[in-house]
């Protein structure tokens, strides 16, 4: 157990960013994007340094970030390379990884090994309604727990969950490109799980003005975008061609809110009558954006 020995691909990329391919051994994940945080935690593993006395390093380090969030931090970036190939997790490490408190900890939060089904039953049961964006076809089959093990741990995209106060979890946001070096972040689905639209639109909003943070210290992304399909009233369109399930009107409201602009308006580009417009919102990478985020460590 502990950390393997194998050859693997290491590119030095710009900001002390690392591109890491495994090139031997078996493994789920093709290559991961590590930023420098994430890459001293590999150096420290590749020294037979323990995750736990990691946690116990950077809470030195960082005495002002909670303990949870330090340990949610590392997990993540441990995971990671398990998905990799280069590191095998012990029954202790499985357990205290994926049973992380952090994961109930108010805010968001990237989702791990231990809420995947619990993510994925309450994705199935909910109802239409309660999707406030989500820029593919909804149905079951795109949420069933294999999928999501699969899209989230390949680095296809990358799921991140909403607790309210009491860590419970609210909401669900998809990204695309997290994991890359794609300088656009694409929202594949925003989630929340509300009693009405007021409380759907508040859980909305507080995952958006967190995601920044967040985005700005885990990606490579210059901007993040919500692409938006929509059918003209003016063309005859069969509904069922438009796989969009959206509150428009308070979806814009929201951007609004958050900062989002109307970016672009491609006419007929799904098909005749169906228009996708891009909203987004640049990502800032200040001084004081990087000391909030200084330990999210997941690449």
């Amino acid at each position: 157990m502990g950390y393997k020995n194998i050859k693997c691909f290491n590119r030095l990329e710009r900001d002390g960013w690392r591109l890491l391919v495994p090139l031997e051994g078996p493994r789920t994940a093709d290559s991961c994007l590590f930023n420098p945080q994430a890459y001293r935690i590999l150096e420290w593993l590749e020294q037979g340094i323990t995750p736990s006395d990691i946690c116990h390093a950077l809470q030195k380090e960082f005495p002002d970030v909670p303990h949870e969030k330090i340990q949610c931090d590392v997990s993540a970036t441990v995971y990671k390379l398990a998905a990799l190939g280069v590191y095998d997790m012990d029954e202790q490490e499985t357990k205290e990884i994926c049973g992380s408190s952090a994961n109930r900890l108010p805010g968001i939060h990237v989702m791990d090994e231990s809420e995947i089904r619990m993510v994925s039953q309450r994705l199935v049961d909910a109802r239409t309604e309660q999707f406030l964006f989500c820029n593919a076809q909804v149905n079951t089959e795109q949420f069933q727990t294999y999928r999501l093990r699969h899209m989230h741990f390949s680095a296809l995209e990358t799921f991140i969950l909403h607790n309210d106060q009491a860590g419970k979890l609210n909401g669900v946001l998809s990204l695309y490109g997290m994991g890359t070096l794609s300088s656009v972040l694409v929202v594949t689905m925003m989630t929340a799980f509300g009693n009405d639209k007021t409380d759907r639109a508040t859980i909305a909003i507080s995952m958006l003005r967190q995601l920044e943070s967040l985005a700005s210290v885990m990606s490579y992304g210059a901007k993040i975008r919500f692409i938006v399909q929509k059918k003209r009233t003016d063309v005859g369109v069969d509904q069922e061609q438009v796989h969009f399930q959206c509150d428009l009107e308070l979806c814009e409201d929201i951007w609004s809110e958050c900062g989002y602009r109307r970016e672009a308006t491609l006419l007929n580009e799904i098909a005749q009558g169906i228009d996708v417009t891009y909203y987004s919102r640049a990502i800032e990478r200040s001084a004081s954006k990087v000391a909030q985020g200084a330990t999210a460590l997941r690449c």
